[in-house]
């Protein structure tokens, strides 16, 4: 018998909006914000787990950085999208303020 066991992830509007915004660089749209949705949790996939504790998971993948959280049915929720240079410096910092949420 297999046991396949994956994580699923999904984006938020606000994860989509600021990826388009910081790694693509173009001006987000309905349109391009609801594609970018379905296309971050592979792109988020196939990132490395940086660091992960209780709900929360933080992933980099390339030049991107996802805080992510694990909700009521254990997906994980894409809450934002950072750029990898503005967080490698500081990553304890923004460990500690998404634990606070």
């Amino acid at each position: 018998m297999m046991n396949f066991n994956f994580t699923v992830y999904f984006s938020s509007n606000h994860a989509a909006e600021e990826y388009l915004k910081r790694i693509q660089k173009v001006t987000p749209t309905d349109e391009l914000i609801k594609e970018t949705k379905n296309i971050l949790p592979g792109i988020v996939v196939d990132g490395e787990i940086i660091i992960e504790f209780g709900k929360y998971r933080y992933v980099r993948n390339d030049k991107a950085f996802f805080p992510c959280v694990r909700v009521e049915d254990g997906r994980f929720l894409i809450r934002t999208t950072m750029r990898w240079s503005d967080v490698e410096h500081r990553l304890q910092e923004i460990v500690d303020l998404y634990a606070r949420q």
